[in-house]
Parts: structure tokens; sequence; C-alpha cells
């Protein structure tokens, strides 16, 4: 006759199951997490983050050379549309995920080392292929200046029909520096101010296009856009570049360069040309014609193909060139030079230039 169990036997098998299950438990739940939070090592042109433990290393960066969206030079955010600053990405002086070459599409340079260049960071890169030949601190967010009229146009072309017509308004006519002498009242086609707006970078096309939809509004599409093409490092608050609040990284203005030549490339025709006339409507419905020209300091180099300059105090001096240049075995290269905080951006992009063209 087999003698009864215990209450105090019962209990203790009970304990030791539901310890065992708890164990069991919090381990899936880790091996869960490891493998959720694991930064992805992928192509350039498609790289991807996890905020919550993707910290990447700043090597040194003075908070000079490596502003943030708080000021205090350690800490980038990536923030959503509304402004939050909630997700953490430490900047980065010298760090690029790993790029997957293929074989008929990257070279290798004859010369591996870049010439020295002024500016805080700086990215050489093929457009086609996603090759980056050179970087220096290409992750590090910075002030744009007008480098942003960039997203301006593309996020009004993404919006709106060409034809649309946009209107001058009283916030845009009054607005600080380089104008396109519109009058409060005028009106022109989308398409029609894209020429003060790339050629000229004039202020007042940019604020006419915003105020279109309103200011904050216009700001929330620019950002929906940076993110759609993988611009997670970037974030607009108006679409002129005159507050520094408009950040990015030579890593993320690459990214926006290859999207506008791969489905936008108009922005770029515009702005290789030497200049461009627009009709305007004045309110009275007299029409007048305006003439703009454009202001990129290497637009006559026989290699240009298009780009944006832009300065205000607090970025310095930034400029995005996009070339076509030969290789040693004549195959034609698109090539992106992307400087910001320069003092002398022209100059350090020539260098970069001389450099890629001999190291090809």
């Amino acid at each position: 006759m087999s003698t009864p169990r215990s209450g105090k036997f019962d209990q203790s098998n009970f304990l030791f199951i539901v310890k065992f299950f708890a164990v069991v438990m919090i381990a899936a739940f880790s091996a869960e997490y490891l493998a959720d939070s694991t930064v992805k090592f992928l192509p350039m042109n498609d790289i991807e983050f996890n905020y919550e433990t993707a910290h990447l290393q700043n090597n040194s960066a003075s908070t000079d050379e490596a502003r943030d969206l708080s000021g205090s030079g350690q800490v980038a955010f990536a923030a959503g549309e509304d402004g939050n600053k909630n997700k953490e990405v430490t900047n980065e002086t010298s760090f690029l995920a790993r790029v997957e070459k293929e074989e008929d599409k990257t070279v290798e340079l004859k010369n591996n080392n870049p010439p020295y260049v002024d500016a805080s960071s700086y990215l050489v890169a093929d457009m086609d292929s996603g090759q980056i030949y050179a970087e220096k601190r290409s992750q590090t967010v910075r002030p744009i200046a007008s480098i942003s009229k960039l997203m301006t146009a593309l996020t009004a072309i993404k919006s709106l029909p060409k034809d649309r017509e946009i209107t001058a308004t009283e916030t845009a006519v009054n607005s600080f520096g380089i104008s396109a002498n519109l009058s409060y009242g005028e009106k022109l086609t989308l398409e029609e101010i894209l020429y003060p707006l790339l050629l000229s970078s004039a202020n007042d096309a940019a604020l006419s296009i915003s105020d279109y939809y309103g200011k904050g509004r216009f700001a929330q599409l620019m950002n929906r856009q940076a993110r759609k093409i993988g611009m997670i490092n970037s974030y607009f608050v108006e679409p002129s570049g005159l507050s520094e609040k408009n950040v990015s990284t030579a890593y993320d203005i690459y990214k926006l360069a290859r999207h506008i030549k791969e489905n936008e490339e108009v922005i770029l025709e515009i702005t290789q040309a030497e200049s461009g006339s627009v009709t305007l409507t004045t309110p009275n419905g007299s029409e007048r014609t305006e003439t703009f020209r454009n202001i990129h300091q290497l637009r006559n180099l026989e290699e240009y193909r298009g780009g944006k300059n832009g300065y205000i105090n607090e970025s310095r001096q930034t400029l995005i060139t996009t070339f076509e240049i030969e290789d040693s075995k004549n195959n034609k290269r698109n090539i992106a030079i992307i400087v910001l905080g320069s003092d002398n951006s022209t100059s350090d992009t020539l260098s970069l230039l001389s450099w890629i063209k001999d190291a090809l």
C-alpha cells in the first residue's frame, strides 16, 4: 500500500516547476531581444539601424565638428515628424557599414589615400553602384544650409503636379537672404519656381512652396520623404535651410542625391543649367519675365552634372556636386562628392575630384 504524498512535498514540486518555466521564458525573451536589436549591416544603399541599440562610436569629434539636434555635440537624434527626439544615435566619425560589393559594378582604386581637406565631413561615392570611395565623418549630423532645398524640390514634386500654381506669400517676399524678387500675390507654376529655388537658391521661392501647404505641414512632408528614402539621421524644420535645425549627414545627402537621380532627375537637370527664365503673373493679370542664374561654384566644369551649395554661420560652407568622369577603362562613372562644414568647399571638392579621377 503506497504512502500518500505530503502537502509539503507537492508545494516544493510546484515551486520548482514555476521557477523552471520562469527561467525558460526569461532565456527565450532575452534571445529574441538580442536577435531583434542587432545592428544589421546592409549594402550602403539600404542601411538600416535599430535605434534602441545601434550606438555609433564618436572618436573625439569636437562640438564644432559634430553638432547635434540638442546642441550638446555628443548625441544626434533621429526625430519623428512631430519633432520628438525619441530615438538616440551617438554621432560617428569613422563608422561605415560594410559595402556588399558586386564585382561587375565596383572598382579597386589605384590610390586609396584621399587628400586632406578642410571639411568637417565629406563623402565621395559612386551614384550607380553605391561604392564608397572615401569618407570622413560621413555619418556625423550637421546643419546643411541650402542643400535643404533639394529636399524641398523633391517633396514638392512628389506632392503636387508640376503645373500647379504657386502664389508668392507675404511671409515669402519678406524672407531673409537670397531672393527671386517675387512680389506678393505673383503666381508661377511649381515647375517654374524650381528654377529660382535651385539655381539662385531663392528663399522666397522655398517659402512660397511651403506656404502652399502651411510651413509646419510642409516640414512634416519633408521629414516623411526623408524617412522613405532612408535618411535616418536627417531632420527639417523649414524649406530654405536658413535654420541650423535643418540637419543631415554627408551619407544621408548622398542617399538623397541617388534617389533624385533615379526618380526625379529633372531636379539635377535644372541645377546643370547656366540660367533659367520664367514667366510670372502679377495680381492684376499682367506678365513679366525673370531670369535666374546658377550660383553653384563648379557649374562650368566639363564633368559637372548638377548639385547644390549652401552657407549659414552654423553650417559653414556646404556643397554637393555630381560629376560624370571616365575611369582607366574608359567606363563612365557618376560620382557624388558631398562636403559639409568647410571653410572652402570649392577647393575641398576640387581636391577630392582630382584624386578620384586619378584613382579610378
